[in-house]
């Protein structure tokens, strides 16, 4: 679950994705890019999803409330990746989670660490405190992800991320980072309330979207989870 993306015919850019099998049980509604899907979803958290306007270039933001201190599961999935040759993609959360690493696995509960063959390497941090790099294993795997053992330790409104793509490296990591941390700041200004309306409201009258496009149209998988630490 994550960001729906208005224009879906960005999901339909084919030319970097090669034919690959399709579990009919798996029906994402986020993160779409360039052919293929990313979803990031919280086990045993409150789930929300806030209905934004039609015409919106986002239309659905997803919420998950936690609670403070309290140790959850945070999946990211990525669907119809390329089945040969490379894909990685990074994971980001606020400096205030505490991630435990050593337990985290692949989506076949392999873990992370460890040594022997999954189908994601964990390649190190990636830009910054709190942010995860892997990168996908095996020329026929067509589904990759992680699960992170993750607890949030600061009240009130943070976000998660994650970005994906088959090129060679993220580009302009520089304005990856910038509109990720923009649109962090926005969503920390609710500060400690929880009201969906309140964050409904920034959505459609900040430029916390535009920097969610700004993110999009760099050609990268990309989902943004919203979360209330309460």
């Amino acid at each position: 679950m994550g960001i729906v993306v208005g224009l879906l015919t960005i999901g339909m850019i084919a030319e970097s994705v090669a034919a690959a099998p399709w579990d009919n049980q798996i029906t994402p509604k986020s993160g779409v890019g360039l052919g293929s899907y990313v979803s990031i979803s919280i086990e045993n958290a409150k789930h929300y999803s806030i209905m934004l306007f039609p015409n919106a270039p986002i239309r659905v933001l997803d919420v998950w409330r936690v609670k403070e201190n309290t140790w959850y599961i945070i999946e990211v999935k990525y669907y119809r990746i390329p089945l040969s040759g490379q894909y990685q993609f990074a994971v980001i959360l606020p400096e205030s989670a505490e991630v435990n690493l050593k337990e985290a696995t692949d989506l076949d509960g392999k873990k992370i660490l460890s040594d022997e063959y999954k189908k994601v390497e964990y390649l190190g941090p990636w830009l910054g405190r709190n942010s995860f790099h892997f990168k996908k294993e095996g020329w026929l795997a067509w589904k990759v992800g992680v699960r992170l053992p993750t607890k949030f330790t600061k009240r009130g409104w943070t976000i998660i991320g994650t970005v994906g793509t088959s090129m060679s490296s993220f580009g302009d990591s520089g304005k990856l980072i910038a509109s990720f941390y923009g649109i962090k700041r926005l969503v920390e200004s609710l500060g400690k309330k929880f009201t969906l309306s309140a964050l409904k409201k920034l959505a459609l009258r900040s430029n916390f979207i535009g920097l969610i496009v700004t993110i999009i149209e760099t050609g990268l998988n990309v989902d943004i989870g919203f979360i209330y630490v309460g």
